[in-house]
């Protein structure tokens, strides 16, 4: 018996909530859990798409302490090294509307090779976890 994988993605920025199809509802288009934050911004959509997408974590000291708490690493903070070094995986992005960044877990967190990869480990599982 294989054990089930659980597959977990996330958008990093919603800014358009009038797209057709969310890239999160293309790798998951079933999810237990939904979330929804706004902020308005005063600003471009490129502007703040560039701004949130490569984010500097070391310009907070307290973010920096909070990641040294928590045992995250704290070398390189730019946000889409940070990402890439707790081995989370950009999946696809549509600029400048939305950035998807995910991760799978089995035993641990893995880097996901490809989007592609995404969607069928994603198939997969659920064709498991019916036989379990």
């Amino acid at each position: 018996m294989k054990s089930a994988n659980l597959l977990t993605g996330f958008p990093l920025l919603w800014v358009n909530t009038m797209i057709k199809q969310k890239l999160i509802d293309k790798y998951l288009p079933r999810y237990s859990f939904n979330e929804y934050h706004e902020t308005v911004i005063n600003s471009s959509i490129d502007k703040v798409y560039e701004k949130a997408r490569d984010f500097d974590l070391a310009k907070s000291n307290l973010i920096k302490w909070l990641f040294k708490l928590r045992g995250l690493p704290t070398k390189r903070m730019h946000l889409q090294d940070f990402i890439s070094d707790i081995g989370f995986t950009n999946i696809e992005e549509n600029i400048p509307i939305e950035n998807l960044i995910g991760f799978w877990a089995r035993y641990k967190i893995e880097p996901i090779t490809s989007p592609d990869d995404f969607i069928n480990l994603s198939a997969t599982s659920k064709q498991e976890a019916h036989h379990i």
